[in-house]
């Protein structure tokens, strides 16, 4: 029965990045605000976190490396048709299709975060980036009919922040299939996939 014991799959840093961006996503979607501090700062956390788990795939532990999981997109395909069947192989870390969601809110992430920093207005000549308004953002606390903050916006943010929104309602979906992905594998394999990204371990049947 050695081969049924629990594993340790997830490692504490893929654990703390999954929850962090669980809560920082869900606080996002709750500051979405175009003028909210807090939905700024939420977003260079999230950049931070990103940056660390591209370098954590490259050289973190097993199961977190990209190229432990990551494969091709006919892989994918082939095991979303076994789920369909009811008969999926079981994976002791990430399956074919989970992988590929991985990268692609990885890749949405990066959109949303991208777009809501283009987004930012300027105030007169300034930049959002060059006058370390990331530490306490100029246009915070103005007014919606402040000369500066409609500058700001007449320079071209209204396109990012449609861009934004547009990848904001993408990454919702895909956040809602995530979740459904993990609990129809969690029905199929008969195993909790949401408490193994709690404890780390999974239960080897290979």
């Amino acid at each position: 029965m050695s081969n049924q014991q629990p594993v340790v799959v997830w490692d504490l840093f893929v654990r703390i990045f999954h929850w962090s961006l669980v809560i920082l996503v869900g606080v996002a979607f709750l500051s979405g605000d175009e003028k909210s501090r807090l939905h700024a700062y939420v977003g260079y956390t999230v950049a931070l976190l990103i940056a660390l788990r591209l370098v954590w795939g490259i050289i973190g532990s097993k199961h977190a490396r990209f190229a432990n999981f990551i494969t091709s997109p006919g892989a994918a395909l082939s095991y979303l048709k076994s789920m369909f069947r009811g008969t999926p192989r079981h994976y002791l870390g990430h399956n074919p299709a989970a992988a590929w969601m991985v990268l692609v809110l990885l890749l949405v992430l990066l959109l949303v975060n991208a777009t809501g920093y283009l987004a930012l207005p300027t105030q007169g000549s300034q930049n959002f980036s060059t006058n370390f308004a990331f530490v306490t953002p100029a246009w915070a606390d103005e007014d919606e009919d402040d000369d500066d903050y409609h500058r700001g916006k007449a320079s071209g943010s209204e396109f990012w922040e449609d861009v934004h929104e547009v990848g904001a309602s993408l990454l919702l979906a895909l956040i809602g299939l995530h979740v459904f992905g993990a609990l129809a594998s969690s029905l199929l394999h008969r195993e909790n996939l949401v408490k193994s990204m709690v404890t780390g371990r999974k239960i080897r049947r290979e």
